[in-house]
């Protein structure tokens, strides 16, 4: 009887509080739209890992019904689908799934989410993706006009920038990047929340250990230097295709790069630089890429953990 009072009281408790926060976005003139969307799943996955997917199920029909009652029609879908991306991670977590599968589920929901309302239902949302991917497109063009009449604006970014190539030549791409931080995200807060709160116990690997496998290292420079090969040729015909395959290569080689640089900040025990890998990341993708080739296929990482790890028990003793 006192489980059921209790979670039928923390049921009420948060949907009550998602009224408020719509009551209040509406009367912000909806200034907390974006911020909403990434708060919603945090309730919705505490009371699932808590209760039951079930019990979950019921607290985001609640506030997703409500949000439609109180609110515009474009929040109460937002709330919708906050709810389940949180159902999609709370699921995972409560019938104690891999985290594999449970980010990958998480990943899912988001990204559906993202591609119906940018790509499909753009338009009820209030924007339009392909004209604000003309609207860069052209920004790119005024600021390179400068520089030389022959450069081409999306050789250049193809080049320099593979994230600006992506996000200009692949519409999908800003979604799938969007829904990977969300998801990123979530996990993060939910693994602080649901260990402060005691009701799972998440570990987490730390991110200077990952690695991909060597024969996968050795596909993606493969088909790096393929790609590259193909436009300095000039050939023609699959540019979309090429294009796509080279991002992915070169998303391998930047990753590891940003790890193996947050590895040496670590090691030199200088947390402030953490945020200038950000935007490195960012602005010199090709240089964070080199340093990701040269991690995969040295022992430049391994040989630093070595030494901190002999610098740190060399201080106990």
């Amino acid at each position: 009887m006192k489980n059921n009072v209790r979670r039928i009281t923390d049921g009420a408790m948060i949907v009550a509080i998602m009224g408020l926060l719509t009551v209040i976005d509406g009367q912000s003139g909806m200034l907390l739209d974006g911020l909403l969307f990434w708060f919603i799943p945090i309730p919705i996955v505490l009371y699932t890992v808590k209760y039951s997917l079930s019990d979950g199920i019921i607290i985001a029909v609640s506030t997703t019904l409500l949000s439609f009652i109180i609110s515009l029609p474009h929040l109460a879908v937002l709330m919708g689908f906050s709810s389940i991306i949180g159902l999609a991670y709370g699921y995972g977590i409560n019938k104690k799934k891999s985290m594999t599968t449970t980010l990958s589920l998480t990943f899912v929901a988001t990204l559906i989410y993202y591609l119906l309302s940018m790509v499909v239902f753009a338009k009820f949302f209030g924007y339009d993706p392909v004209a604000e991917t003309q609207q860069i497109i052209q920004f790119f063009e005024e600021m390179l006009s400068g520089v030389s009449g022959e450069i081409s604006v999306i050789n250049f970014l193809r080049w320099t920038n593979p994230f600006f190539a992506m996000i200009i030549l692949f519409v999908p791409f800003l979604p799938i990047v969007i829904s990977f931080l969300q998801t990123i995200a979530t996990h993060l807060v939910s693994v602080i929340l649901l260990r402060r709160l005691k009701l799972a116990e998440i570990h987490i690997k730390p991110i200077i250990f990952m690695k991909f496998s060597k024969p996968f290292s050795i596909v993606a420079l493969i088909s790096l230097i393929l790609t590259y090969t193909y436009f300095i040729i000039g050939l023609e015909g699959l540019d979309t295709v090429i294009i796509i395959v080279q991002f992915m290569s070169q998303l391998t080689f930047i990753v590891m790069g940003a790890i193996l640089m947050l590895t040496y900040v670590s090691f030199i025990n200088k947390p402030i630089l953490a945020p200038l890998v950000g935007i490195l990341v960012l602005v010199l993708p090709i240089l964070v890429m080199i340093v990701g080739i040269v991690d995969v296929f040295t022992k430049v990482r391994l040989n630093l953990l070595r030494r901190s790890f002999n610098e740190r028990k060399s201080r106990t003793t």
